[in-house]
């Protein structure tokens, strides 16, 4: 199983990166995202970096490097637990990175197989769109993600 495992870390089956592509379209379908981003974790250089993203610069896409614990994406891999930030989020570790004011409300899930993470999902809805992120949004990704999970495992 580790080989398989590595050869999923390394990013190099074609079948997970269509799987991370449609989990992605239906993410933004259902939630009514404007912008998100999936992203991989590289335990050898501890960082996450972006496989598949929408309404992101190719630039973005291609520099982003977030280190585990670091930033909203790097704890909720670190932690394996995932974040609903809108405009009264109380939660003070992550009070320092909401510094995105075109953002209204954000969600990040981590992507687990067998209780490792492998990645997280990045969801954000701009201020002049319509779409808000509730606890109800958050719920319905979770049940995303975890089928996501079993057609990566």
């Amino acid at each position: 199983a580790m080989r398989e495992r590595e050869l999923i870390m390394n990013f190099e089956l074609p079948k997970l990166g269509k799987i991370l592509e449609v989990l992605l379209e239906v993410a933004f379908q259902i939630s009514g995202a404007d912008i998100g981003s999936i992203m991989f974790y590289n335990k050898n250089k501890d960082e996450l970096t972006i496989k598949v993203a929408k309404g992101l610069s190719e630039e973005v896409i291609r520099n982003a490097r977030v280190r585990s614990g670091n930033g909203i994406s790097g704890i909720a891999a670190r932690e394996g637990r995932s974040f609903l930030i809108n405009d009264d989020t109380q939660d003070n570790r992550i009070k320092p990175y909401l510094n995105r004011p075109n953002l209204s409300s954000a969600m990040v899930l981590p992507l687990k197989v067998e209780n490792e993470v492998l990645g997280v999902m990045n969801l954000g809805a701009l201020r002049s769109s319509a779409a808000r992120f509730n606890a109800e949004n958050l719920s319905v990704m979770h049940r995303l993600v975890d089928l996501a999970s079993i057609a990566i495992g």
